[in-house]
């Protein structure tokens, strides 16, 4: 038995000059990480919402084909296509069968497919041919109203680095993104 001697505790924790290098470090880390991150989500949005758009095309193609009517891909609210130049297709599409090929959606038509708007502020705004839809005839071409060949660019409003993406619907009915200069 010792008496008199002292027992040395060793206190657990940080001391304040650790705690502020650590903040310190974890501070430089966010100010250069968050831009980056930030580019990186909007990059990542963009990529989706063009590949969304190409797989609306490529259903409403595959249905005209199957169903042998002519199949439309409009920009829709509230399932009414908008035929108003307000706003473009970033606000959402609907995908039907027109079986009176008209391009508008009417009572007995069947609807495909409904997608909602675009989260963001991304525009997708399309040419004269495809402003306000898009119109596949049962051997996946697309056409206009009048019979006519129905070939169009969508473009993205937000810019990747120097580039931007574009949907063209080529003569064949075909879309494909491509990206273009800002």
């Amino acid at each position: 038995m010792i008496v008199g001697a002292k027992i040395m505790r060793r206190e657990l924790g940080f001391t304040l000059t650790e705690i502020m290098v650590t903040l310190g470090v974890a501070g430089i880390v966010l100010v250069i990480g968050v831009p980056s991150l930030r580019s990186v989500m909007q990059t990542n949005q963009v990529v989706a919402h063009s590949n969304d758009f190409l797989s609306a095309l490529s259903r409403a193609r595959s249905e005209a084909v199957t169903k042998g009517f002519p199949v439309v891909v409009c920009r829709s609210l509230s399932n009414v296509c908008q035929t108003t130049t307000t706003y473009g297709w970033e606000q959402g599409w609907m995908i039907f069968v027109d079986a009176n090929n008209n391009a508008t959606f009417d009572s007995g038509e069947v609807i495909v497919d409904v997608h909602p708007s675009f989260e963001g502020k991304e525009t997708l705004v399309g040419d004269t041919n495809v402003k306000a839809y898009i119109s596949y005839s049962s051997d996946g071409v697309t056409r206009l109203i009048d019979g006519t060949s129905q070939t169009g660019t969508l473009t993205s409003s937000l810019c990747i680095g120097q580039k931007k993406n574009t949907i063209q619907i080529g003569t064949t009915g075909r879309a494909r993104i491509q990206k273009i200069s800002c």
